[in-house]
């Protein structure tokens, strides 16, 4: 089946995004009968970027993609249609909703559900991409197991930094910190375990510029 639809621009409802929970809402959608397009830059957000996914229910051990397509074809095989695009403009229009896309087109809907997800943030450096999921990870919850008894280094100095060091720092050999100012910011609690914990160094004021390694 085509990505895109073919020159049909009204339907009852758009879906805009393309993650899980968007792709279960255009699950639900044709169990209802509506009538819908789901609109996103890539299926499967951000758990396509996943190496390995291990905490699925009824998947042992799954590939993000691999995962992202599994649920792709089940919304496809139900009857949704999909545009890999992106919205970038929303409006009412008398009764109904306009979605503009980036390339240009225009449809109409009778109802939006906004399922975006989140974006990680990034540290935007040329070799960032070429080592998702093969050693750069943005989920410690996710992706720990993965660093089981290595060296691991955390980039950031505020709480969401900090407890991912303390986290890492029960499965990983060693912890590095690193981080671009002079002093930890955020819950003193979890910055005097970080103190304490002889597996975490922090390096201050340090910002990283390239990254390197071995592509698997």
């Amino acid at each position: 089946m085509p990505d895109k639809p073919d020159k049909k621009e009204n339907f009852s409802l758009i879906i805009v995004g393309a993650g899980p929970a968007a792709l279960t809402a255009s699950i639900y959608a044709s169990r209802y009968s509506l009538d819908h397009l789901v609109i996103g830059k890539a299926f499967g957000g951000q758990a396509f970027e996943a190496h390995k996914i291990c905490n699925f229910p009824t998947e042992k051990d799954i590939s993000g993609a691999e995962l992202a397509t599994k649920m792709k074809d089940h919304a496809q095989f139900l009857g949704a249609e999909f545009l890999l695009d992106e919205a970038i403009d929303i409006k009412r229009v008398h009764e109904k909703f306009s979605v503009a896309v980036k390339s240009g087109k225009k449809f109409t809907s009778e109802a939006i559900l906004l399922a975006t997800g989140t974006e990680h943030r990034r540290l935007n450096l040329p070799e960032e991409n070429d080592f998702i999921g093969k050693g750069v990870s943005y989920c410690a919850t996710c992706d720990a197991m993965f660093f089981r008894d290595k060296t691991v280094a955390v980039v950031g100095g505020s709480d969401s930094a900090n407890t991912t060091s303390l986290y890492l720092a029960e499965i990983a050999k060693k912890v590095y910190q690193i981080y671009r100012q002079g002093e930890l910011r955020g819950e003193t609690e979890w910055i005097n375990q970080i103190k304490r914990n002889k597996k975490i160094e922090v390096i201050y004021n340090t910002e990283v510029t390239g990254l390197a390694g071995e592509l698997k």
